[in-house]
């Protein structure tokens, strides 16, 4: 159960964008000792609707990017400059009891036509990629295949590939600057 509450409340978080605006509000959805939490976005997943939000906390303050600056190491901050349409990058991480989550979404918000091709290829990729996880692949042979992927197809983008795919529900966040 608590696997499901940890990975459920950032994708929560996450898939109903409408219910928070970025940032600034984004913190206040988990809740205070003097205000509880939003409980019109959290009743949204029935699946949590048993959290005790006594035990949820923030792993790292949201970071929010856009403006064609984009840092997605997992020791990555917002900086303080003012949202840009175009691709806006989010991500947030919840430690529920002892287990950490993570998740971020891109949203498109008028995007030129070469950033909607771009992640029209980056969705292709993550496809691919799905398709070879399968029991018993070998990690640093999906990667290596991924990267090949996207080194025939679109070589120009190879550059900007990151050397971590995702990350997983932990126990210990990772947190460089502390």
């Amino acid at each position: 159960m608590v696997l499901k509450e940890a990975g459920g409340l950032p994708l929560t978080l996450l898939l109903h964008p409408r219910r928070w605006q970025f940032a600034a509000l984004i913190e206040s959805k988990i809740g205070t000792e003097e205000a509880g939490p939003d409980e019109k976005l959290w009743s949204k997943e029935k699946r949590l609707a048993d959290v005790d939000f006594s035990a949820v906390d923030w792993i790292y303050t949201p970071i929010i990017q856009s403006g064609g600056v984009y840092d997605l190491k997992p020791s990555a901050e917002s900086d303080g400059r003012n949202l840009k349409a175009g691709v806006i990058i989010a991500n947030v991480g919840l430690r529920v009891r002892s287990y950490c989550a993570n998740i971020g979404r891109t949203f498109l918000i008028d995007p030129a036509k070469q950033q909607e091709k771009n992640y029209a290829f980056l969705v292709e990729v993550q496809k691919f990629m799905i398709s070879l996880l399968k029991a018993g692949a070998v990690v640093k042979e999906v990667v290596g295949q991924v990267n090949d992927y996207v080194r025939d197809k679109k070589p120009e983008l190879a550059d900007f590939l990151v050397k971590s795919f995702g990350a997983r529900v932990r126990g210990r966040p990772h947190r460089p600057r502390i």
